[in-house]
């Protein structure tokens, strides 16, 4: 029974259960299936993006992460933005202003939060482009 090719998901063959009788009490049901986990619904951190004059409609948006966002923004040379964006009150990225276009830098992000990330920036910002 010690077989390391077979599967733990399925019940052993007949010939190898201890006992022949057809009828076993509990028949088809083995220990050695996958346990059943609890559903763990984690709830992403709420992202707000706050602009600093008012809202405007933009013709190009470029969002850049992580060392990418650093370096066009050290290039750029701008030293404030026209927006923020927050998530549980830490400042995670901003909103660069350059002619009709926003360019969007944010701090390295984890995979869990980036959805609600995009989404919130794709709500506060309007462009024709992304």
């Amino acid at each position: 029974m010690n077989d390391p090719a077979t599967s733990l998901n399925v019940p052993p063959p007949r010939y190898l259960l201890e006992s022949d009788s057809e009828d076993e009490e509990g028949e088809g049901l083995y220990g050695g299936g996958i346990a059943q986990r609890p559903k763990i619904n984690v709830q992403p951190l709420a992202v707000s993006v706050r602009w600093t004059d008012e809202a405007r409609v933009y013709g190009h948006v470029t969002v850049a992460v992580g060392q990418a966002s650093r370096y066009l923004k050290r290039k750029l040379g701008v030293s404030y933005g026209v927006l923020t964006i927050d998530r549980a009150g830490d400042p995670i990225g901003e909103g660069i202003e350059v002619e009709d276009a926003l360019v969007i830098s944010i701090k390295e992000e984890e995979s869990e939060g980036v959805w609600e990330l995009a989404r919130a920036i794709r709500q506060a910002v309007q462009a024709d482009i992304w």
